[in-house]
């Protein structure tokens, strides 16, 4: 089933919810987020998770920066994987699509920028989904661990322009879990051709590694959006499937820049910023139950002008629930972390 790349990802089970009415300041509520912490009761159907846990390494000076989305260099990519831009074949100039061998490239520009690398066969891996959960594993893969695979990666993406980043989702998806998911889809009539036992055992386990971006130590936000404008602007997401030959598939997002030194903010911390979500909560009929599993402090990139190419990163907090319907998953929520307000584009 070859991997459909849409700008706004939605990760299986999980949605990234920007409506509804913005909300007060957080922080005005301060006893009752104590009795939330003792009781782990947020509000009517929502509690906090076992797992939880208040995020309070928050560096000390947050700012906020103007900034603008950064080309990928064709040069310094195409190297990365041991091949000479003289020896590109160009399959398309305008949407910078070129081919060397079994490698394949993407490497646009803009406001939306993207690079896009596969190798022979790579199209048959498949990101991780839950529903096939039986058939992934929980140890590291034969051919490496799971950290060797990630510091790798990392090195590799570092010669490509991407200096500072976090791996934060990362799975272990043996060839059985990839020939699955390739004959239901083919089931379904949606798979690729056929591969001979030969050709999977060639293309063999792998890695999926998710990472962002970083800037002063605070992850970017992964995932993109639609502006107010219409306009189609992306995260900070880079998608790899790691083998034994290396990145086999690499999927990455905006890398975005810092164009100025920024600007000092106060932040509302990570203890008062759940009077913020229960605000939004109580707001809501709701007719599941839910779990608060987490929070994130994030750059949020802002669109200013895109035309001029111009972004603002704020620090957001990105609050994950999850339901216990399994239909809806996973339900994330961004507020403003310097008025507590929930994030609307």
């Amino acid at each position: 089933m070859n991997k459909k790349r849409v700008l706004l990802a939605i990760l299986t089970g999980t949605m990234l919810l920007q409506i509804g009415c913005g909300t007060s300041k957080a922080g005005s509520d301060e006893k009752s987020v104590g009795k939330v912490l003792e009781d782990k009761q947020l509000c009517d159907n929502v509690t906090l998770d076992d797992s939880f846990e208040i995020e309070d390494d928050i560096p000390t000076d947050v700012k906020v920066y103007s900034a603008e989305v950064v080309d990928y260099d064709k040069a310094d990519v195409v190297e990365t994987f041991g091949v000479d831009e003289n020896q590109l074949e160009v399959i398309s100039e305008e949407y910078g699509v070129y081919q060397a061998g079994d490698i394949n490239f993407t490497i646009s520009s803009g406001v939306s920028t993207s690079m896009f690398i596969q190798t022979k066969n790579a199209d048959y891996y498949h990101s991780y989904d839950s529903y096939y959960a039986d058939y992934v594993s929980d140890d590291d893969l034969t051919f490496c661990d799971r950290e060797t695979a990630i510091k790798d990666a990392e090195s590799v993406l570092k010669k490509m322009g991407m200096d500072s980043l976090t791996c934060y989702e990362s799975y272990a998806l043996p060839l059985e879990y990839h020939k699955k998911v390739e004959e239901d889809a083919a089931e379904e009539g949606f798979g690729n051709e056929s591969l001979s036992d030969e050709q999977w055992q060639a293309l063999g386990d792998c890695y999926e590694l998710i990472f962002t971006s970083k800037i002063d130590d605070i992850d970017m936000e992964p995932e993109g959006y639609v502006a107010s404008d219409d306009s189609a602007c992306n995260g900070g997401k880079i998608v790899v499937f790691y083998n034994a030959d290396g990145i086999a598939y690499l999927d990455a997002a905006n890398r975005y820049a810092t164009t100025d030194d920024g600007e000092s903010v106060d932040v509302i911390d990570g203890e008062n910023i759940l009077s913020s979500l229960k605000e939004k909560m109580d707001s809501q009929i709701l007719t599941s139950n839910y779990r608060v599993m987490s929070e994130n402090l994030e750059y949020y990139p802002s669109l200013i002008d895109i035309k001029e190419n111009k972004f603002e990163l704020i620090p957001v907090w990105k609050i994950t629930l999850q339901s216990d319907d399994e239909e809806e998953g996973n339900i994330e929520y961004l507020f403003d972390a310097q008025s507590g307000k929930e994030l609307i584009c």
